[in-house]
This record gives structure tokens, C-alpha cells and sequence, in this order.
């Protein structure tokens, strides 16, 4: 409600308090669950959107990359439980090519 804007307030506070010039979207992943994260999913690469978003989504210009399975907070925890895993079981690096 009212007119505001996700994007342009993330990449203000990001640019005052991130410490990174220019910002990095690359590194940057985010989740949202109605119209107003649009300009969000527009913006950045990695995006999520948590199942209740499905209805919506034909309104939308710019999709989630993503969809969780399960609606509201429990697909914000089914997300988060994705990275935290990530994070703990990083993947393999690649050999070097010098065999």
C-alpha cells in the first residue's frame, strides 16, 4: 500500500550500511509472497516466492525465479533450512587439471 518501493529502498540501505561499492545483486537472494515484491523479483536473479504467491502470479511482470512448496512462513523456513544446508555442505571445489 501506498507509494513505495522495495527496490529502491533495498539498494539505499544496502549502499549506506553494506560496506560494497557497487552492490553485487549476484549475491543477493530474495523472498517475498505478494504484488508488492515485484520490483524485487525484477531486480535480482536469485528470488523466491513462498507457494501462496501461485494465485498472484499471473498479475505479475517479473516472477520469482523459485517457488517453495509450502505457504507463508513455513515456505520462508522451508527456504531458510535450504541455505542453512547449503552453508553447512558446501559443495566440492574443482580440481586444479593438473593430473
Amino acid at each position: 500500500m501506498g507509494n513505495h518501493s522495495k527496490r529502491l529502498t533495498a539498494e539505499k540501505y544496502l549502499s549506506e550500511n553494506s560496506g560494497l561499492e557497487p552492490i553485487v545483486i549476484d549475491e543477493i537472494a530474495y523472498i517475498g509472497d505478494s504484488l508488492n515484491d515485484e520490483s524485487m523479483f525484477a531486480w535480482l536473479p536469485l528470488t523466491f516466492g513462498v507457494k501462496n504467491i501461485t494465485p498472484v502470479l499471473p498479475k505479475l511482470k517479473a516472477k520469482p525465479a523459485f517457488i517453495t512448496t509450502q505457504n507463508g512462513g513455513y515456505g520462508f523456513t522451508e527456504l531458510a533450512e535450504v541455505i542453512i544446508n547449503a552453508k553447512q555442505n558446501p559443495p566440492l571445489a574443482k580440481a586444479s587439471g593438473d593430473s
